[in-house]
């Protein structure tokens, strides 16, 4: 049997807001807008050290070494995007992201286990705009990013906790929350 790879790691999972509603309203330039975005984020997570693990239509999950860089990543796709959006003639998208870290099985080039599962679900309890980090990636960036981060409470995670400590990052386009 074959050993199992593992490594801690820090997840960025991002996906687009609406995304199903935009293709069905107009494709064409629901597609445009999200290759424009995909530029942006992409570029973000190369130039920030990550790596690009999965994609699925208007997702795309991502890994990287430091949580301080997938924070400034996220904050940097961010404010880009609403940047893009302001003054886009054409259809504006928006983005949530959750991020967490913790130790990943790794088969092939992706990534499996908790530290993908509680991404992934941190972004969906996002607003438009929004970046949400575990108490663990809080803890590690809090005096080491510019940004300001707030407790957002605590989350029900499906399958995962009934009490998750989440906190929120601000950006140019998110709407702090309050717990």
């Amino acid at each position: 049997m074959e050993s199992i790879k593992r490594r801690f790691a820090t997840i960025l999972a991002t996906d687009c807001v609406g995304f199903s509603k935009h293709m069905v309203e107009n494709e064409v330039a629901t597609l445009e807008s999200l290759k424009a975005c995909r530029e942006i984020i992409d570029a973000s997570i190369k130039k920030h050290g990550g790596v690009i693990f999965h994609t699925a239509g208007d997702s795309v999950l991502a890994e990287f070494s430091s949580p301080i860089e997938c924070v400034n990543c996220a904050i940097t796709f961010q404010n880009a995007i609403f940047d893009r959006n302001q003054f886009n003639n054409k259809l504006n998208l928006d983005w949530r992201v959750g991020i967490h870290c913790d130790d990943v099985i790794i088969e092939g080039d992706n990534f499996y286990g908790n530290g993908v599962n509680i991404a992934a679900r941190l972004e969906s309890h996002c607003e438009p705009g929004e970046i949400l980090v575990s108490k663990i990636i809080n803890d590690v960036i809090s005096d080491r990013i510019e940004a300001i981060t707030i407790a957002a409470g605590k989350k029900v995670l499906k399958n995962i906790s009934s009490d998750f400590e989440v906190f929120n990052i601000s950006t140019k386009s998110s709407k702090i929350r309050k717990p």
